[in-house]
């Protein structure tokens, strides 16, 4: 099959699920999912994929985060940011040890060895703003305070999951693990220096340009700026989604200057869900392996069970250290468990090494996908009973 093939067969399928799933009432996101779980049983993806067509796949799939993350930055009420910084760091940081230290327990448990043990705790203890982000914008809960703390919190976790991503690459390089870890406290300043310049400095630069050109110029521009704070953060090794949501927060700041409605911010949606984004949740689903889980259903869901309970205790830990309310840090607790890009990273990275073993992989897997899918099932009915919740 073509690549051309590929891609319209994989977006058309997405397109027929979710609009399946939008008249049942469900969330869109779920019907991409199971689009991509759909396009994984082995005979269908023999015969559409070829190795080339799911390098493409994956190639549109990190466009998408990065897409995704530059529109969050755009749309984030970055004033709640600030005021719920401290909220969102306690939460962040509990919702990622409970569930490492669990999966690491596990894993010995189990009988693994210690790399094993630290790469199921590591890919247990993230979560995924790419899904998370596009559940909120689709239900407009997005500006809203747990919103805000949810993307907060997930942003930490990411730049933990970085740290835990270079860690797995130097193990599984034999390379000197002190040595590379010394460096990444002088990346992370090094990235918001340059960030904090850019957010001072920008706007004003961005404004001047804005008056002179047309709307598909500034959109082009919008892109481009995106693409080079992801690739920015990429090249330091901090990984493309903190860069590009501080390009979108800057973007935001410089489109403050305007006084009618974003036009660019529109187009970006439309571009970012109506053609990139399926093919994110595609990815998700096609590393997907129905035989290693048949073959051992009793580690999958362990490792399923480990993983929404040691984020929910994980958040609901940080009680005494936020202004939230049990009901709230309950609901948050299920938006951090919502995964699927790092977790995959750092699972692919670990079995192509040799780390972890292709079952231990595709229980990872079925977890990422499969917290993914339950988060927009929770969070609507908890909306349904307490309207006010996410405030």
């Amino acid at each position: 099959m073509s690549d051309l093939f590929t891609i319209t067969f994989a977006l058309l399928i997405a397109f027929i699920f979710a609009e399946i799933f939008s008249h049942l009432g469900f969330s869109r996101v779920i019907g991409k999912l199971l689009a991509g779980l759909f396009l994984a049983i082995p005979f269908l993806q023999d015969s559409i994929f070829a190795e080339n067509s799911i390098a493409i796949i994956e190639v549109l799939a990190s466009l998408g985060v990065i897409f995704l993350l530059l529109l969050t930055g755009l749309e984030i009420d970055t004033k709640k940011m600030r005021k719920n910084s401290k909220d969102a760091l306690f939460i962040a940081f509990f919702a990622a040890l409970i569930p490492f230290l669990s999966g690491l327990f596990l894993a010995r448990f189990l009988d693994y060895s210690w790399t094993t043990a630290f790469v199921l705790g590591a890919a247990l203890s993230l979560t995924a703003e790419g899904t998370k982000a596009t559940i909120l914008i689709e239900l407009k809960k997005i500006k809203t305070k747990i919103g805000s703390i949810m993307l907060e919190a997930g942003i930490i976790d990411d730049i933990i999951g970085i740290l835990f991503l270079s860690i797995i690459i130097v193990l599984s390089k034999g390379e000197n693990l002190l040595a590379n870890l010394t460096y990444f406290p002088a990346k992370i300043i090094f990235f918001f220096f340059v960030s904090f310049l850019s957010f001072k400095y920008f706007p004003k630069v961005f404004s001047s340009f804005e008056k002179k050109h047309s709307e598909i110029v500034i959109f082009n521009l919008t892109i481009i700026l995106g693409l080079i704070f992801a690739l920015f953060s990429e090249v330091i090794g901090l990984g493309t989604v903190l860069g590009a949501f501080i390009a979108g927060v800057i973007l935001q700041k410089s489109f403050a200057l305007k006084s009618d409605e974003l036009k660019e911010e529109k187009d970006l949606k439309l571009l970012t869900f109506g053609f990139i984004i399926p093919f994110f949740f595609i990815y998700i689903s096609i590393n997907f392996d129905y035989h290693s889980i048949l073959h051992n259903p009793g580690l999958t869901f362990l490792i399923l069970f480990i993983a929404i309970i040691g984020k929910i205790i994980g958040t609901l830990i940080a009680k005494p250290f936020t202004s939230l309310s049990w009901q709230q840090l309950h609901l948050i607790g299920w938006g951090m468990n919502s995964r699927g890009v790092m977790e995959l990273i750092i699972a692919e990275i670990a079995r192509s090494n040799g780390l972890i073993s292709n079952e231990l992989f595709s229980a990872i897997v079925f977890m990422a996908i499969t917290t993914t899918l339950i988060f927009p099932i929770i969070l609507k009915q908890i909306i349904k009973i307490n309207p006010k919740i996410m405030q």
